[in-house]
């Protein structure tokens, strides 16, 4: 999100995800648009590029960081970076995506996210024009949704072996919801649940999304339901109905659009 939208020259610590627990870059105008077309375009590039540049709590003092952007308020822990008043104490800003720690987020909470950034950073137009080609982007991908007479049934499989750890009110609900569809498993009142494989195969999901990330590859996830006894009665598995999204596309930032996209068109292969 602060890559999107900020255009400063001052040291920023990334901390978007579990993955790239944290990310120094300094930023400049030059760098910013093949960090966005990267973004874009290429996951794999995207984890490449990242991936080498994990950093801990020592080196980010040593690197006198001024600002660090959380995806996560668990980032702000002693085992992570410290608490933020710690490193406030040390001269370092901070800042947590309100998004990320609400059950049930809306695209207008990202948006509000955008904003408070656009504003920390002094861009406010330039967050109110990539909040505009968001809407815009999202617009052309919702207008190509079928029309349905029962919303399909998803089950989103993050990980797990003898349970199922899914998506409950996450903004991954949000926007399978947004792509005309229903989360077997968004009745649940919490972001993330862990859940028993039983009431999985009981809620007969249509489609399985995928979270990828980690050391464990979509195609290992894949493998490993279409082994379980159990999860691999579900019509989802049966019919090979499976969606891969990025975690880092699921998760609440600017990527809305490209992550709605990819559900769209693996929900409804049929009118792309």
């Amino acid at each position: 999100m602060v890559l999107s939208i900020s255009s400063i020259d001052n040291n920023i610590t990334m901390v978007d995800s579990e993955e790239n627990a944290g990310t120094s870059i300094e930023l400049d105008e030059n760098k910013i648009p093949l960090i966005q077309q990267i973004d874009k375009n290429n996951e794999h590039a995207l984890r490449e590029f990242w991936g080498s540049r994990n950093i801990s709590k020592e080196q980010i003092i040593e690197a006198e960081a001024d600002f660090i952007y959380g995806g996560w308020a668990s980032f702000f822990s002693e085992k992570k970076f410290g608490s933020r008043e710690q490193l406030q104490a040390l001269d370092i800003d901070t800042y947590v995506q309100s998004a990320s720690m609400k059950i049930a987020p809306t695209v207008e909470d990202v948006y509000t996210d955008i904003r408070n950034i656009a504003k920390i950073f002094r861009v406010e137009e330039r967050g109110e024009e990539l909040i505009s080609q968001i809407n815009a982007d999202i617009d052309a991908v919702t207008a190509k949704i079928p029309s349905m007479e029962k919303p399909l049934d998803i089950l989103v499989f993050d990980s797990g072996e003898t349970e199922v750890y899914t998506a409950a009110q996450s903004f991954l609900n949000t926007l399978i919801t947004m792509a005309g569809a229903n989360n077997v498993f968004g009745d649940i009142e919490d972001t993330w649940a862990i859940v028993s494989k039983e009431d999985a195969v009981e809620r007969s999901p249509e489609v399985i999304v995928i979270t990828d990330y980690g050391s464990t590859t979509a195609e290992e996830k894949i493998n490993f339901l279409k082994a379980d006894p159990a999860l691999s009665q579900t019509p989802a598995v049966q019919n090979e109905r499976f969606v891969v999204l990025p975690l880092t596309a699921a998760a609440e930032g600017v990527r809305i659009a490209q992550a709605l996209e990819t559900l769209v068109k693996g929900f409804y292969p049929e009118v792309f």
